[in-house]
């Protein structure tokens, strides 16, 4: 009963200074995933893939009508899987052939990758609305890679 007292008292004591002193210095205290403060973290990254029209606008995705077996996160995941932008981009120019043979009624001119950082700090309530979202998206859109005519 003492002992299981004395193993119970190191056990608390040790927690508690760790917790007190902000490090892990006693082997029951190692929690990882409470260990750090979520603080100024690296922007959100995503990806985009749009075709261009002839007439040079651009038309966005609905992935399972327009690349069927593909949705869109499955297609990113294919595209962005090599960090060659050279591949990228015949995976993009492959992509665009296999598309207009499928639609030759509307076929695409070009397909265009883009990449968005956004930083967490624009994530307000506030700075959600559809609006705001357009602005943000054209604010921190970069192009990564385009096909070639």
């Amino acid at each position: 009963m003492i002992l299981q007292r004395v193993i119970t008292g190191i056990i608390l004591v040790g927690s508690l200074t760790a917790f007190i002193v902000k490090r892990d210095i006693f082997p029951f205290s190692d929690y990882p995933m409470y260990s750090k403060v979520f603080s100024s973290p690296e922007p959100l990254t995503f990806y985009k893939v749009v075709g261009t029209t002839p007439a040079g606008d651009e038309k966005s995705f609905v992935f399972q009508q327009d690349l069927p077996p593909f949705w869109a996160n499955s297609f990113r995941e294919a595209l962005l899987v090599e960090p060659n932008p050279e591949v990228v981009q015949r995976k993009l120019n492959a992509t665009l052939k296999w598309y207009n043979t499928r639609h030759p009624s509307s076929p695409l001119a070009g397909l265009k990758l883009y990449r968005y950082d956004l930083p967490w700090s624009e994530f307000r309530p506030e700075a959600l609305t559809p609006d705001n979202i357009q602005e943000l998206a054209r604010r921190y859109r970069k192009l990564e890679v385009e096909t070639t005519p």
